[in-house]
């Protein structure tokens, strides 16, 4: 292997010194470019705990028929309640009153337009516009604005001619298209509202001290509610913190984190006020159902109130406990005597068997033996036992006087 003569390399890198130069100031330009140009992408996350389930197997039936569990209640899914919270509508009402239609972007005022092409979105702007409810809006167009001395500002809007150009209206939601191109060129006071055919806009909120320190242009892009919606959507990912959790992480990238922290905050408060608003119709109409069925509570008792009334004005009755603590000793009564009767019965039915199978009654059952107690059939039996006696002893004279002859 030869050896290398470190002098003769130095010698000839040190001769082509100017290409080491050319490419660091060409590998820094394009670094220092691609960092104008890119803007930063930030994560955001937030957690919410969805509905929990497993609240309605909790308490007694009547527990949970007092909360409104038994009543008109539904069993969801985690992956539901997960459809719920990430859907189209639960998103755009989240969207409503944040003023995502509008898109803010500033960029160096001293590149002119050129500067546009290093333009980074902003939020919060150091102005704030409003869109008139009752007009339409230029879609899509970048609306220049540029801020001048004397509370004044500057606007300007051109679009190409042959390429269509849309309108919205921010209280319909209606989205229309036009063909003719736009051209606007104007300077108005930051007091007063810039009214057009397709722009009816003002300024609010005009921080002049931010604007004048930052010395930057700005412009605007207007676009559908819609729209908004769909591209959160879009960003939005979400996933529970563990496996048999409730609790769900939302996250997503954008360059625009004051605008991604203010949508996932009205994103977590729509779906809690929504559940909230749920339960509240639940619980009213668990009172509703409640109240109809103590309505029909309470016309059972007027009527069984009216029927006692009746009952004792008709048979003159004061004290019903009174009458019926009367009733029952009666019939304790009347229950004793059925009893006693029908021992009586019994003991009828057997003299009547006995004298009619046997001639001799002189070991007949007394009635006293059984507790009855009367005195005819007393001296009815005696009188039939003396006459069986004597006929016994007649029997026996008969007999003994036939034997001696």
């Amino acid at each position: 292997m030869e050896n290398i003569d470190i002098k003769i390399v130095f010698r000839r890198l040190l001769r082509n010194w100017y290409w080491f130069v050319l490419s660091a100031i060409v590998c820094l330009g394009v670094g220092m470019y691609y960092l104008a140009t890119t803007s930063s992408e930030y994560a955001l996350t937030s957690t919410i705990q969805l509905k929990d389930q497993g609240l309605a197997d909790k308490g007694s039936p009547q527990e949970k028929f007092l909360n409104g569990f038994e009543l008109l209640s539904t069993t969801t899914q985690l992956e539901d309640e997960i459809g719920v919270l990430t859907s189209y509508s639960t998103i755009k009402q989240s969207l409503e009153n944040l003023n995502h239609e509008i898109d803010y972007y500033q960029y160096p005022k001293i590149l002119g337009e050129t500067g546009k092409k290093f333009a980074k979105p902003l939020y919060p702007a150091p102005f704030k516009v409003l869109l008139d409810t009752a007009g339409w809006h230029l879609m899509y167009a970048d609306i220049n604005i540029t801020f001048l001395e004397g509370q004044m500002y500057h606007v300007k809007i051109e679009t190409k001619e042959g390429q269509p150009v849309y309108y919205y209206n921010t209280v319909s939601k209606k989205v229309v298209q036009k063909d003719y191109a736009v051209v606007l060129d104007t300077i108005l006071s930051v007091k007063n509202p810039l009214k057009t055919p397709y722009l009816q806009m003002r300024l609010t909120e005009v921080d002049q001290n931010a604007i004048q320190a930052n010395n930057k242009s700005y412009f605007i892009k207007i676009k559908s509610l819609d729209d908004a919606t769909q591209k959160w959507r879009k960003l939005l990912v979400n996933e529970p913190i563990t496996e048999k959790s409730n609790i769900i992480r939302l996250s997503l990238k954008t360059d625009v984190p004051n605008k991604g922290i203010e949508f996932l905050n009205s994103l977590n408060d729509v779906y809690i006020q929504n559940d909230l608003r749920k339960k509240n119709l639940l619980g009213q109409k668990t009172i509703e159902f409640i109240d109809f069925q103590l309505q029909g509570v309470s016309d059972s008792l007027r009527k069984a109130e009216a029927d006692r009334q009746g009952f004792r004005n008709k048979d003159q009755i004061i004290d019903i406990g009174s009458a019926s603590q009367n009733l029952v000793q009666q019939q304790n009564m009347l229950d004793d005597k059925q009893a006693q009767l029908n021992v009586q019965n019994k003991y009828y039915q057997y003299i009547a068997d006995y004298m009619a199978k046997n001639e001799d009654i002189s070991d007949i059952v007394a009635p006293s033996s059984v507790g009855i107690q009367d005195p005819l059939l007393n001296n009815l039996l005696l009188e039939l036992t003396t006459l069986n006696a004597e006929k016994i002893s007649k029997d026996y004279n008969c007999r003994r006087s036939y034997n001696h002859y």
